[in-house]
């Protein structure tokens, strides 16, 4: 049989409920609430000489297997690099992804398959390690440096973070060194430990040693090794 309250017992109840208020004491919701976090803000940054209204992020990739062997990758691997952007103010973000894939051609590293965005303007690449043997030059290790528009947007935001992420890695074949610039002929191939590597650029200021856009871009920038066995 259902019961219904009593008018006291709903008069006593309110007041319990007003002391509780006048307490501080905020009596809990016995259905779940929804919490909604918004995004942490990003301070403008520092804004290039000569009105330069670009950044720079970089990448050293680095080829490996787990006993240290230097590897050539047989192709290369695809990248997705995705640009983060915040206001100083109300906390609201935005991404943009570009995309390229990048291959050793026997003497080079090169990039295709490049598809930049509205605010992720250019994608290059430069060579980070090589080296020679009787079989020819092998690489083993590249920077990509990444242009992109710092504030960006409407409302302004401010460039936060770039990720890196590749979930397409070919295999290798493994050389070792024998000198500053020389190694060995190419050995075993190798495969790649994981086929989704990733990493984040960063900095707590993208000031002005990110402002050039070129190999040799300063201040502390990421490195990631795919490691193969």
């Amino acid at each position: 049989m259902s019961k219904r309250m009593t008018r006291p017992s709903v008069l006593l109840a309110a007041i319990f409920v007003a002391a509780f208020l006048a307490a501080g004491i905020v009596p809990m919701s016995p259905w779940p609430v929804a919490v909604v976090y918004a995004d942490g803000c990003h301070p403008v940054n520092t804004t290039c000489t000569g009105n330069d209204p670009t950044k720079t992020s970089v990448l050293t990739v680095l080829h490996q297997d787990v006993n240290s062997s230097l590897v050539q990758p047989t192709s290369g691997e695809d990248w997705d690099i995705r640009a983060e952007w915040r206001t100083a103010a109300g906390c609201s973000n935005a991404f943009e992804t570009a995309a390229c894939r990048v291959t050793w051609n026997g003497t080079a590293w090169v990039l295709s398959n490049v598809n930049l965005t509205t605010h992720i303007v250019a994608i290059s690449i430069c060579n980070a390690g090589s080296c020679t043997s009787t079989g020819g030059t092998h690489g083993f290790a590249y920077k990509l440096y990444v242009d992109i528009n710092d504030p960006a947007g409407a409302p302004t935001k401010n460039l936060h973070e770039v990720r890196y992420q590749t979930t397409s890695i070919d295999d290798g074949r493994t050389t070792t060194l024998t000198g500053l610039s020389t190694c060995t002929t190419l050995g075993s191939t190798v495969s790649p430990i994981s086929q989704t590597v990733t990493q984040y650029d960063t900095p707590s200021d993208w000031g002005d040693q990110r402002c050039p856009y070129q190999c040799s871009t300063g201040g502390s920038t990421p490195s990631i090794t795919i490691t193969y066995q």
